[in-house]
């Protein structure tokens, strides 16, 4: 499972591309990537057009606020992993091209990772929205520990 530093590290490379950019195109090839949506259809047409105001992350999801105040949310699982202007491989469920010819690809073989989209009441009944201080940003203090 990737842990605290690989999502970080995927978060910084995914905002080096999306940050600012407008998705052209949005493709949803698996349905379990999907799940916390109606399904593919409803990913794609609440992404497509939309700019990525900046890629965040909060302990293990990834998140991007978008220019319409939805939040695009995705979560590695166990075995998932983004891909950048690479070749389409086995597993690729998300794939999504920006204007600026970019393409970033969720590639996810054991399919526990998803990719969503939801606005700010949608957020607050998920998992993101119950998550505690991050860890990372937000470190806590020796006494806090004690």
């Amino acid at each position: 499972m990737p842990e605290l530093p690989e999502v970080e590290i995927t978060r910084r490379h995914l905002s080096d591309s999306m940050t600012g950019a407008v998705m052209e195109d949005v493709i949803v090839r698996h349905p379990r990537t999907a799940r916390h949506n109606s399904g593919p259809e409803e990913v794609e047409s609440r992404l497509s057009g939309r700019t990525v105001e900046r890629v965040a992350r909060t302990g293990k999801f990834l998140h991007a606020p978008l220019d319409d105040g939805q939040l695009m949310v995705a979560h590695l699982g166990m075995s998932g992993r983004f891909t950048i202007n690479r070749p389409r491989e086995p597993h690729s469920h998300f794939e999504v091209v920006l204007n600026t010819g970019d393409v970033v690809r969720f590639i996810d073989p054991r399919t526990f990772g998803f990719v969503a989209v939801m606005d700010s009441g949608e957020v607050a009944d998920s998992g993101l929205g119950r998550l505690g201080p991050d860890a990372w940003s937000h470190p806590p203090s020796a006494t806090a520990l004690l």
